[in-house]
Order: structure tokens, then C-alpha cells, then sequence
């Protein structure tokens, strides 16, 4: 699974990365979390709502919870790109 800060994210550029990708969202973002996700949906992506093995991607925020706890409980990412 790979860790993105949402600020450096572009989703209309991140479509080749994001495609047939399952991710799921933590902590607060610069825009309401279910435009994030209608983005995220735009641009070819599974949105899930619970970290998971099959959770490729979690788009981190501000603030991130229990989602982020869980990711590193399960161990299931591979790719750490940024934290902040």
C-alpha cells in the first residue's frame, strides 16, 4: 500500500495511477471527503471505506485516525511516499 499526502496529489494527472486502485481516505483534506472521492472515482479509482489487504492506496490528511493505525497494524503497504 502506498502513503499520499492528499496536498501533492493530482487527480486529474494521477488517472494512470490511480486506475482499477483501491484506496481509501484519512484525516481531513483540503476539500469535503466525498469530493475527494468523486475525484478519486473520476479518475479510475475503487474508493473503499476500511483498510483492508486489497487497499492499494491510502490517501492520507491532517489528523488521520484509525485508518492509519490499522494500515500499520496490518503491515500492507510497500511504498511509503510521504508523510507530514
Amino acid at each position: 500500500m502506498s502513503i499520499i499526502d492528499y496536498r501533492t496529489l493530482d487527480f486529474k494527472a494521477a488517472s494512470e495511477v490511480l486506475e482499477g486502485k483501491n484506496i481509501v481516505f484519512t484525516g481531513r483534506g483540503f476539500l469535503v471527503r466525498s469530493e475527494l472521492m468523486r475525484l478519486a472515482r473520476q479518475a479510475g479509482a475503487n474508493v473503499e471505506s476500511i483498510v483492508t489487504k486489497k487497499c492499494d492506496i491510502l490517501i492520507v490528511g491532517e489528523k488521520p485516525g484509525s485508518k492509519l493505525r490499522k494500515a500499520k497494524i496490518l503491515r500492507v503497504w510497500n511504498n511509503y511516499n510521504k508523510w507530514f
